[in-house]
């Protein structure tokens, strides 16, 4: 996407929040998708993603989403 420098990841477990599960990260411009580790997924568990872009300029639009796994 123009205007993008890049893009910032944060994956979360949430109730209860596990602090060894939280994972950032910082990918490139180009990036189309990334897969999360299964290891860091806990069947029936709630999560939250959240994907920062960054542009050019130093702008920075965030949208979060949560999700669970099945048991």
């Amino acid at each position: 996407m123009s205007g993008i420098r890049e893009y910032i990841l944060d994956f979360e477990k949430n109730e209860p929040v596990d602090p060894e599960q939280a994972l950032t990260l910082n990918l490139p411009a180009e990036a189309t998708s990334f897969e999360i580790p299964a290891g860091r997924l806990v069947a029936g568990s709630d999560y939250q993603v959240g994907i920062q872009t960054v542009g050019a300029d130093g702008n920075i639009v965030a949208v979060e989403v949560t999700f669970s796994t099945t048991e």
